[in-house]
């Protein structure tokens, strides 16, 4: 029966967040900056008559720190709101029991990383105006790009390696990259959902911008074995698919590293929710 809840509060949340016009307005801004970005590409293909994969497309888009970036902040702009999340937040926390309203948010975060992850991510392949149907072949311009060759006057922002390509189906690439970013994208949320707990919205919203530019900050000023403790790096498949770079994570030590991560921000929400005496009045506070 508490899962049951635990379940239905996740989805009257998202149901919330569906019937929110700023969440579309947000997809309408990447999806502009997606077609800003393939405009290269789309130029380069149709003056080539060769096409690119639009799933290894994504996918190398994804392996630049500017799609990092843009994905950070568009997580936090999205967590923004917790832990209320809905307006009769202090009704629900009355009317069940800590675990079941905690673990309705925690649900949450989950449930809209995932689908998070998954639009950026289609937004970035559909807009590249590729091949969908072809998922096996990396095409003859993104192999050109993960040689190291460029375009000219046709800039891609595509960041591939052999390695990649070569070990990689374009398909597989796409599959990895969406799970890095769902998994980073959930450990910042429940990472904001612990702070909104114990130090408010605002300290929240700051430490989700630090982390969300953490790994911008490190490509242009930090040592690169900093990428360690950067949970967007972990998106990158120029990071932890590169075994050139010994100081690089590789992408199944990211992977543990984001699962440890998010099974601690969730036990550490479970117990500020329950060492928290002053529980209900701190989300009345927020709601008033």
């Amino acid at each position: 029966m508490a899962m049951k809840r635990v379940g239905h509060l996740c989805l009257l949340q998202i149901k919330e967040l569906l019937r929110n016009p700023t969440f579309y307005a947000y997809l309408c801004l990447f999806f502009v900056y997606y077609h800003y970005l393939a405009d290269g590409a789309v130029r380069l293909q149709q003056e080539s008559g060769l096409w690119v994969n639009a799933w290894g497309y994504a996918a190398g888009v994804f392996s630049n720190y500017q799609s990092t970036l843009a994905l950070g902040l568009g997580a936090v702009m999205l967590f923004s709101d917790l832990p209320l999340v809905r307006e009769c937040a202090l009704f629900e926390a009355t009317r069940c029991s800590r675990n079941t309203w905690i673990g309705g948010r925690i649900l949450y975060v989950g449930g809209v990383s995932v689908l998070y992850a998954c639009l950026m991510l289609l937004l970035c392949a559909f807009t590249s105006r590729g091949r969908l149907m072809e998922t096996s072949e990396w095409g003859k311009l993104l192999n050109t790009l993960a040689n190291g060759y460029g375009f000219g006057e046709y800039h891609v922002p595509v960041s591939l390696s052999l390695e990649v390509t070569q070990n990689l189906t374009p398909l597989a690439a796409f599959g990895l990259t969406v799970l890095m970013s769902a998994l980073a994208t959930a450990a910042l949320g429940l990472m904001m959902l612990c702070l909104s707990l114990s130090v408010g919205r605002i300290g929240a919203i700051a430490a989700g911008c630090m982390v969300a530019v953490l790994d911008f900050v490190i490509y242009q000023k930090l040592p690169f074995w900093c990428y360690w403790i950067s949970p967007l790096s972990f998106t990158r498949l120029s990071i932890v698919y590169c075994p050139k770079m010994p100081y690089y994570p590789t992408w199944q030590q990211a992977l543990v590293l984001l699962l440890v991560c998010n099974a601690l921000c969730i036990l550490l929400a479970f117990g500020l929710a329950h060492c928290n005496r002053a529980f209900a009045k701190g989300i009345c506070k927020e709601q008033y």
